[in-house]
């Protein structure tokens, strides 16, 4: 073990009982946040003596170098990265690699530090985390106070691979499930800064096993899973429900899953195999389309009219009623397009509008879902996305409410085992070293001095143990 290490030891323990002891101990919190600062800066300095003993241990072990087909190129090239204790500063050699012909720093490669990457990957993940909720700069000042960029978020974003679930238990028995289905609109940037609007259509998919009350006239849903795809893709986001729903729940004792949507044809496509599968419209779609008449024509009596021939599964009389009130519009094109407007939507999903007025099945969500899982960060906000960080990050964002952690290990394995044996050999000696404290023995003694003014209370206070103190 270096002289450097214990040195670094000595002066640790030193500072922690200057910022113990020297001063009045007035605040527990501050005392707390100025240790943790001490401690943090004796794990980057040992760290940091660390990696400089590795680097000279390979620089040093000519023999090893030699089987290994690595000859010295450039030494000492400085190197930072950001971790969860700070800023790491550390110099590696830089090795020909007589295989290949190339140049690399064999280092970075047996600690798994990628090139060109200044963040490593657990401060990663937290910014993807933050970033699911706030804006790119909010993050970076979270879990930074700032001191990368905006661009570094949204590569670490990029940069994340596939998340995956745990693996799924016995399988569960309920009777019915509600999926919600509706689509976000989020802005796209044009290239160039160009002026227009560019939309994106990102769909979602909410499974439920229904809702329960928690508040006068507010309900929660039952054990949701939400489903989103990074594409875009609708019919991989179906696979991605059917395949949950298949490992989730016994499918032979479940009866119904009702799908709440609007109608959309790329919701009616889903679960087409799925022989339990209800299509309901979702309420307020429905409701929306009948007041859009209800404002033309105020006086009619069109609410009335037209619900209780929905709930009658009455098409011909609300066919009728259309039709009555097309009449009314004398002439008028902009009445007439919206009563035929109205009329296509509400008679091309009669089945679905019939369930929503009849069955006894919770009011559907779908609006709500959206607003909560997707537009609150996405589009709701004056945003604009590049199509892939959108697809990124609204899978991120699902991922955490679905009760996922992301963590450093989501980017990947980025340590390489080339040369494995190598990292093992030059740290074989090291570890097996014998650490001989007795250098700085009589220092620590001399540091907790027994007879200072400090000592001396703490042991008065202990001799005490037994007195009530008030």
């Amino acid at each position: 073990m270096p002289n450097s290490i214990y040195q670094i030891t000595e002066n640790f323990i030193k500072k922690v009982q200057e910022v113990t002891f020297s001063a009045e101990l007035s605040s527990l919190d501050d005392l707390t946040t100025d240790l943790q600062k001490v401690s943090n800066e004796f794990c980057k300095k040992m760290t940091e003596a660390a990696l400089k003993e590795l680097n000279e241990s390979i620089r040093d072990d000519r023999k090893l170098r030699k089987e290994n087909g690595l000859t010295i190129h450039s030494k000492d090239r400085p190197r930072s990265y950001l971790t969860e204790i700070g800023e790491i500063h550390y110099a590696r050699d830089c090795y020909l690699v007589h295989e290949t012909g190339k140049h690399t720093c064999i280092m970075d490669r047996l600690i798994g530090v990628d090139a060109y990457d200044r963040v490593g990957r657990n401060i990663g993940a937290r910014l993807v985390s933050e970033a699911t909720e706030n804006s790119y700069a909010q993050s970076s000042r979270i879990v930074t106070g700032g001191t990368v960029s905006r661009q570094t978020v949204r590569n670490k974003i990029l940069k994340m691979g596939p998340l995956e679930y745990p693996a799924r238990g016995e399988l569960k028995q309920v009777k019915e499930l509600h999926i919600y289905a509706d689509e976000d609109h989020a802005h796209l940037q044009k290239p160039k800064k160009a002026k227009g609007k560019k939309l994106q259509i990102n769909p979602l998919a909410v499974v439920t096993e229904g809702t329960k009350a928690v508040a006068s006239g507010r309900n929660k849903t039952i054990c949701p899973m939400r489903f989103v795809d990074h594409e875009f893709n609708s019919k991989r986001l179906w696979n991605s429900v059917e395949g949950y729903l298949r490992s989730a729940y016994d499918m032979d004792y479940l009866e119904k899953i009702y799908l709440h949507a609007d109608g959309g044809s790329w919701i009616k496509s889903g679960l087409s195999e799925m022989k339990q599968k209800v299509e309901v419209l979702d309420g307020f779609h429905l409701e929306k389309y009948i007041m859009k008449l209800v404002r033309l024509f105020p006086n009619s009596n069109t609410h009335y009219r037209i619900t209780n021939a929905i709930k009658a599964n009455d098409k011909g009389k609300a066919d009728k009623i259309f039709q009555s009130l097309l009449d009314k519009s004398d002439g008028d094109t902009r009445k007439e397009e919206i009563v035929k407007k109205v009329t296509k939507y509400i008679l091309g999903h009669w089945d679905a509008a019939v369930l929503r007025k009849t069955e006894d099945i919770p009011g559907s969500c779908t609006e709500g879902q959206i607003s909560h899982v997707l537009s609150s960060r996405f589009s709701r906000e004056p945003l604009g996305w590049s199509k892939e960080g959108l697809g990124s990050l609204s899978s991120q964002r699902v991922y955490i409410m679905n009760g996922g952690n992301i963590k450093g290990s989501d980017f990947g394995a980025t340590s390489d085992n080339t040369y494995a044996d190598l990292m093992e050999m030059c740290l074989s000696g090291k570890m097996n070293e014998k650490l001989d404290w007795s250098i700085i023995d009589a220092k620590i003694q001399s540091i907790f001095d027994t007879g200072s003014g400090t000592q001396q209370v703490l042991k008065s206070l202990g001799q005490l143990q037994n007195v009530t103190l008030s």
